[in-house]
């Protein structure tokens, strides 16, 4: 029987799990630092209201992909909007930006000419985050939706630092309409209250788990895996980590950011407005968005319970989107051998990654191999 090594038991560990079990005649062994599989998909549950380490609803534009997680874990379909808050404003907006808000703006007519002012002229490339987004929405609307969001975001004093903007699913600079940031995909959630659990619980019937376990290194030419001083070997490996942790040639640390959240239950049975699960906050405020969790579980409960999620250094969460960054990932990539997978969005180091895509990546491995 042949042997895969899956290195970290979340979404991507998981779902490449799946794959080789699918394929029959694997023996796989499943390698997790902490406690539980899932990571930060993984639903709690506190005072009877299930949560999830921010919002993990399911987006994707590829109906294969949604069509698979809907056959293991029954999904249902979402439609929400984003809301942000603006402190020169005093109110919320919808986001991304939408023309139909401008209007009800302060400095609403200096907006307008900023933006008349883009459409005829010839913007150079932009070379930072910076100039890309003033040079699509204006340095006002920059001011009030992005400046001081992106840079708590990353932990950044400059979002000239930022060398890359294409990153984010609520990219489109300004809509035309009040349509939320992925209207043209499917937005679901799991049916069950406890979420992807199920996903996550039904791998430990077909694998040789080990929790509590960090791996020591990767060795790609032996296809190794170094375990508490031992080596072992296997036929293939899946590495759903940052590569600088498992490849020890010291090219270079990949940088995250982590996330502080703190859950909140409050005596409403509801907070935030019919289809907005959840608050971006562009200002000073040390958070960045607020969830509201029963708008994705669809819990019933005459009480409510949020999330508040502050940027820190806890956890590897988010990749930073800086060309340096990428190209010692990309270095790394270059030390593995065709029997060595890496994906995931550690495993990819790219922040656009996520839940859609990890199953997709699975996805691709098996097609390789069946």
């Amino acid at each position: 029987m042949k042997k895969v090594a899956i290195i970290g038991a979340g979404m991507a560990g998981c779902a490449a799990a799946y794959q080789f079990e699918r394929l029959g005649g694997w023996h796989i062994d499943m390698f997790e630092g902490g406690t539980t599989i899932g990571a930060g998909v993984r639903t709690h549950f506190k005072g009877g209201h299930p949560y999830t380490f921010g919002p993990r609803h399911f987006l994707t534009k590829n109906e294969q992909v949604f069509e698979y997680l809907h056959s293991i874990i029954p999904m249902r379909k979402l439609e929400h909007r984003f809301l942000t808050y603006l402190e020169e404003e005093a109110d919320f907006f919808s986001y991304p930006i939408s023309a139909a808000d401008i209007p009800k703006m302060k400095r609403a007519d200096a907006i307008q000419q900023e933006l008349s002012a883009i459409e005829v002229m010839e913007i150079a490339e932009p070379k930072n985050f910076e100039e890309y987004w003033i040079s699509k929405v204006g340095a006002i609307l920059y001011s009030k939706y992005i400046d001081s969001y992106s840079k708590k975001m990353w932990r950044l004093d400059d979002n000239r630092e930022i060398d890359t903007f294409n990153w984010s699913p609520k990219g489109t600079p300004i809509k035309k309409d009040n349509s939320h940031a992925w209207s043209e995909a499917i937005s679901s959630y799991p049916i069950a209250l406890n979420g992807y659990n199920d996903f996550f619980d039904r791998v430990q019937d077909f694998v040789t788990l080990y929790l509590n376990t960090r791996i020591d290194e990767i060795k790609p030419s032996a296809c190794e895996v170094v375990v508490k001083g031992e080596s072992r070997k296997y036929d293939k490996i899946v590495n759903t980590i940052a590569l600088d942790v498992v490849l020890k040639e010291n090219l270079g640390a990949l940088p995250f950011i982590g996330r502080d959240m703190t859950t909140v239950i409050l005596p409403v049975e509801h907070l935030l407005p019919e289809n907005v699960f959840f608050l971006y906050y562009a200002n000073a405020e040390p958070y960045t968005r607020i969830v509201e969790y029963k708008k994705l579980s669809g819990y019933q409960s005459h009480t409510t319970l949020i999330g508040i999620e502050i940027p820190s250094g806890n956890g590897k969460h988010y990749p930073l989107p800086i060309k340096k960054y990428r190209a010692i990932h990309d270095a790394y990539v270059k030390l593995l051998t065709p029997h060595v997978y890496s994906i995931g969005r550690a495993g990819k180091y790219d922040y656009q990654v996520d839940i859609d895509d990890c199953i997709e990546q699975a996805l691709a491995i098996y097609e390789e191999l069946r």
